[in-house]
């Protein structure tokens, strides 16, 4: 990601048609890190993964709402390097060396194969959860933020409209049930 690419990617609306949907698509990336090379790959044909493990026709059914009024958030990288829809301490540590098969980063394959030529050490993971995973979320907050200040529509269970793929596995409220601005009415 080079420092004019914005980090993660967010569409918008055009002015005076946002509605108050937040769409998040975590597994909408195919790229891999800028600084990550066929040299890294424990096998030249492990270059290919990144693809692998975005969902497929994400980007033809969620990349276009933005014209329908929705905000769109998603990030380019493939959720091999960091997986936004898993919780931020889900991998292991095994003497100063991650692992992991299906947790926020891949370094293994499902039959336990090294797919990067040299271990992910902790270090360097806090870095890339920093880069990636925090500014998503960040992200992700202010514009449920933006959302639930500016307008008061409700879902028929009283929470903003979102669809959105949290990293855990039981549902939860997104946002409050009261505006929060004091230029807008209070919601019923």
């Amino acid at each position: 990601m080079g420092s004019a690419d914005p980090y993660p990617i967010v569409s918008y609306p055009a002015p005076g048609t946002r509605t108050p949907v937040l769409v998040s698509v975590p597994h909408y990336g195919t790229q891999p890190l800028p600084h990550i090379t066929r040299d890294d790959y424990g096998e030249p044909s492990y270059e290919t993964f990144a693809y692998g493990f975005a969902d497929t026709f994400v980007g033809d059914l969620y990349g276009d709402l933005h014209e329908q009024g929705a905000t769109v958030l998603a990030t380019p990288f493939s959720r091999m390097f960091v997986d936004v829809n898993r919780r931020r301490d889900d991998f292991e540590e095994r003497d100063g060396e991650i692992r992991s098969r299906r947790g926020v980063v891949r370094t293994h394959t499902m039959r336990d194969v090294p797919i990067f030529a040299r271990p992910l050490d902790l270090a360097d993971l806090e870095q890339r959860l920093r880069t990636l995973y925090d500014p998503y979320y960040a992200t992700l907050e202010r514009l449920l933020g933006e959302i639930t200040t500016s307008r008061c529509t409700r879902t028929s269970a009283g929470i903003p409209a979102a669809i959105s793929s949290p990293p855990s596995a039981a549902p939860r409220p997104i946002g409050s049930t009261r505006c929060s601005s004091r230029s807008t009415p209070p919601c019923s």
